[in-house]
């Protein structure tokens, strides 16, 4: 006997499947990237980095919409992890719409196609959060805009699909500048039908956290401004206990909420970091299997659009910072000049002051090394250096004022990465 889950049928006698983590170690090159731009060596928390460890294994299996993992225990000991962490990661999955968590002997965990309007939302929400504002969005709308009609002409030179990439950024653009647009005075539009932080519209906790999140102002997360305990928050939404502690969890998986103890604690705003932003968009991109040539596309557009507006309007501060770390990439090695190339990339989207384009390349540059690039094998000493070499004249461009040469430094590494990748794809070509 067979019942339709999202698209797909499965036998309710058919075992739960086996998932398997795998290595992730560019990808955390990423994250430690952030960290030294940042001037943070901060551990990354272990809820959010088991999720990621399951959205990556998925990822590998091309994202089955419709099978069931598990059960829980048994996942838990293949990622080496304690029963409690693995349903914590759990929630967050659910939460981002990826998975579901089916209870039962043959239960586990389902995994679903994440919607791409709450995912549109959810990045819309967190632009909002982090203080872009209606010039950011319609800067980045018009550069979108162009990039979208070039990819057109270019998909439909080559016979290509459509990609999600594209729609999903001018998706969630729109969505932003609608709820900030409207007059003065005017109520802000409601929550949308679709939860944008939980994608389970039967969900109670879902909807309270949506309604909370749609109330969410960049001024209030950089205040910290408290909202209460939870007592308090369920009499305030008029929900029970127990729905409210959900709602606020899937407010803090999201980055916009800590949790504090004591008399004066409670739940209390935050500016979000993007972590949360990024693996949820991730796993929208892995279930909508976005083309990698896209995404390092857009990438590229972005790095050479940050790299141009940098050389334009230099600051001595930055030049410090960008030389430090390039010093930092020279007496590095192996997967340590890639950690300082990201953070040499992060520095100069900061600089360019458009968290809209910023944090979408994040979103993107994330997506590309998690999805495809090999987290296991060093880049060889002739890659490394070439990037070392063009980091440096990307700098000396910035020093000079001189965009052209700045571009062309960003061109170079982008060739330099491109050989790599074709070169891992040719044993497996050759074994096909």
């Amino acid at each position: 006997m067979t019942s339709p889950v999202g698209g797909a049928r499965r036998s309710r006698l058919e075992p739960p499947r086996r998932l398997l983590p795998g290595p992730h170690r560019e990808y955390e090159a990423i994250a430690r990237g952030e960290a030294i731009a940042r001037g943070e060596e901060t551990p990354r928390r272990l809820g959010p980095l088991t999720a990621m460890q399951v959205e990556d294994s998925l990822q590998r299996q091309g994202w089955p919409e419709g099978a069931v993992y598990g059960p829980e225990d048994v996942i838990a000991a293949d990622f080496g992890v304690g029963v409690r962490l693995m349903r914590q990661a759990f929630r967050i999955l659910e939460s981002r719409g990826a998975c579901r968590q089916q209870r039962g002997r043959s239960g586990g965990l389902m995994v679903l196609r994440p919607s791409p309007s709450a995912t549109a939302a959810a990045l819309a929400n967190h632009l909002r959060w982090t203080g872009a504002t209606l010039e950011h969005i319609r800067e980045a709308r018009t550069f979108f805009e162009a990039l979208s009609a070039e990819a057109t002409t270019r998909r439909r030179g080559r016979g290509e699909e459509d990609d999600p990439v594209l729609s999903l950024i001018l998706t969630c653009l729109d969505e932003f500048a609608g709820r900030l647009s409207a007059p003065a005075g005017a109520p802000a539009p409601p929550a949308p039908a679709s939860p944008p932080l939980a994608q389970d519209p039967t969900n109670l906790a879902a909807i309270v956290a949506a309604r909370i999140a749609a109330s969410i102002t960049h001024e209030a997360c950089l205040a910290r401004t408290r909202l209460g305990s939870f007592w308090e928050l369920a009499e305030i939404h008029e929900v029970s206990l127990a729905v409210i502690i959900a709602a606020v969890r899937i407010l803090e998986d999201a980055g916009v909420v800590i949790c504090q103890k004591g008399r004066a604690g409670g739940a209390r705003l935050r500016i979000p970091d993007g972590d949360a932003l990024v693996s949820l968009v991730h796993g929208y991109l892995a279930a909508s299997q976005a083309n990698e040539a896209q995404c390092l596309w857009v990438c590229h557009k972005l790095n050479m659009r940050a790299t141009e507006r940098v050389a334009a309007t230099r600051t001595d501060r930055l030049l410090d910072a960008l030389e430090a770390i390039h010093r930092r990439m020279s007496a590095a090695h192996d997967f340590g000049v890639m950690e300082a190339w990201y953070a040499l990339q992060r520095l100069l989207h900061e600089a360019a002051a458009n968290p809209a384009l910023h944090v979408i390349t994040r979103c993107l540059a994330g997506y590309s090394v998690r999805a495809f690039a090999d987290p296991v094998t060093p880049p060889s000493p002739d890659l490394l250096a070439r990037i070392v070499d063009a980091a440096g004249a990307l700098v000396e461009g910035v020093r000079r004022g001189d965009a052209t040469l700045a571009l062309d430094a960003q061109l170079r590494t982008r060739l330099a990465l491109d050989e790599r990748r074709r070169r891992q794809r040719a044993p497996a070509m050759l074994a096909s």
